[in-house]
C-alpha cells in the first residue's frame, strides 16, 4: 500500500540531513566560522530530523507529526528571514557578535575581555556569497521550500479523508 506520508517524511528528513551536512562541511572542511545567528538557524533543521523520525514510525499521529513538521519549518524561515534582515541591515541585531560594546570600554583591559569573548564573525556581514545570494539567503529559499511543501502536504492530509486509509 502506498504511504504518502511516509514519503513525505523521508523527504524532510533526507532534506534536512544534507542541510545539516553541508553546513558542517563547510565549516569544518572550508573553514568557514559561522556567526551566532547561523548557529540558531541549524536547530530547526535538528528538530525537523526527530520529528520527520518520529512521524515515519508512528503513523497514528502522522497528522500531529506533520502540523509539527509546519511549525518547525515556519519557525526556521523566520529566523532565517531575520538573519538576512541583519546582513542586510533592514534590523538592528546587538549580541555577541556587534562590536558596538567594545567601543564603550572605559579601559584597555575591559576592552581586551570585550575583544576576547565575542565571536569571530559578524552576524551582520556575509563570509560567501553564491550567485549574488549569502549562505543566509539560500538558508531561508530551502526552509522556505521546507514550508511550503510541508503546508501543502499537511493541509491537504488535514483536509481530505483519502489519506486515512493509507
Amino acid at each position: 500500500m502506498f504511504r504518502y506520508y511516509q514519503i513525505f517524511f523521508k523527504l524532510i528528513f533526507v532534506f534536512s540531513l544534507l542541510i545539516l551536512i553541508s553546513v558542517y562541511l563547510m565549516e569544518y572542511y572550508w573553514h568557514m566560522i559561522p556567526c551566532e545567528l547561523c548557529r540558531y538557524e541549524r536547530l530547526p533543521y535538528f528538530l525537523l530530523l526527530i520529528v520527520c523520525y518520529l512521524g515515519y514510525f508512528m503513523s497514528k499521529l502522522r497528522k500531529v507529526f506533520s502540523l509539527l513538521v509546519v511549525a518547525v519549518s515556519l519557525f526556521g524561515v523566520g529566523l532565517s528571514f531575520f538573519h538576512v534582515g541583519v546582513e542586510n541591515h533592514w534590523f538592528n541585531y546587538d549580541s555577541s557578535c556587534s562590536a558596538h560594546s567594545i567601543l564603550n570600554a572605559l579601559s584597555i583591559e575591559e576592552m581586551k575581555t570585550e575583544i576576547m569573548s565575542k565571536d569571530l564573525t559578524s552576524c551582520d556581514s556575509s563570509q560567501y556569497s553564491f550567485i549574488w545570494v549569502s549562505i543566509a539567503g539560500w538558508n531561508f529559499i530551502a526552509i522556505s521550500v521546507v514550508f511550503v511543501f510541508s503546508a501543502i502536504f499537511t493541509f491537504s492530509l488535514l483536509g481530505t479523508s483519502r489519506y486515512d486509509k493509507y
